[in-house]
């Protein structure tokens, strides 16, 4: 298999994963209130201040990423940093949806 098909398929995983993530959140909306419940609630959002919460908290993400980063290559370990914000961004994920911070323990398996 050649190089370019390779990253044509890899693309394509990556854009798939990124709609089936779309789909089952709308699916969940979906079954926790009925639509014209949420566009009304989507509605009354101030995009600004949504747009606002939402860098502060990809920027909260990226400066934890980065301190973990100074913390490996002081033991002497070379991560990448797009690594460590995926695989941090991993650990958010188990810690908010299963009980008793196993996202924590996820993080450090990573």
């Amino acid at each position: 298999m050649s190089t370019n098909s390779t990253k044509r398929r890899v693309k394509w995983l990556y854009y798939g994963r990124i709609a089936i993530a779309c789909g089952l959140l709308l699916i969940l909306l979906l079954k926790i209130a009925p639509l014209p419940l949420l566009f009304d609630t989507f509605a009354h959002i101030r995009l600004p201040l949504a747009a606002l919460a939402f860098a502060l908290s990809i920027a909260s993400v990226a400066a934890k990423a980065q301190r973990w980063g100074i913390v490996l290559r002081s033991r002497g370990v070379e991560v990448r940093y797009q690594y460590l914000f995926t695989s941090y961004f991993v650990g958010l994920f188990f810690q908010q949806f299963f009980a008793i911070g196993i996202g924590r323990r996820c993080r450090a398996c990573l």
